[in-house]
């Protein structure tokens, strides 16, 4: 069976400073993952940071599909404006690398 999902990755350059707090708001358990948690079609968040510049994050987050996600957006707008203003002092803001719509083989 496959099923159709949405995929939207962005990339964060982060003050060495202010690490540890960006990766609490968008770590496990963290500000983003509660905020996305309870939304329909929401499926999973991830965050790596670059082995070598540290202060280079890139955030993963897939939903079932772009409908839900928008619909995310519509709902939660003033909540993700003010994680969006927190990240914003934080170092330089989201720089979105690109959102797809993917095809996902599930077993």
């Amino acid at each position: 069976m496959r099923e159709h999902a949405f995929h939207r990755l962005s990339a964060f350059r982060v003050r060495r400073e202010n690490a540890r707090e960006f990766e609490l708001i968008f770590g496990r358990r963290g500000a983003w993952e509660a905020l996305l948690a309870g939304a329909p079609g929401f499926v999973r968040s991830e965050l790596w940071r670059d082995a070598e510049d540290r202060t280079l994050y890139l955030t993963s987050d897939l939903w079932r599909s772009r409908r839900e996600f928008d619909a995310f957006r519509r709902r939660c707008s003033a909540e993700v404006a003010k994680v969006e203003e927190r990240i914003a002092r934080l170092g330089q803001l989201e720089m979105l690398l690109g959102q797809e719509r993917v095809r996902k083989s599930v077993a």
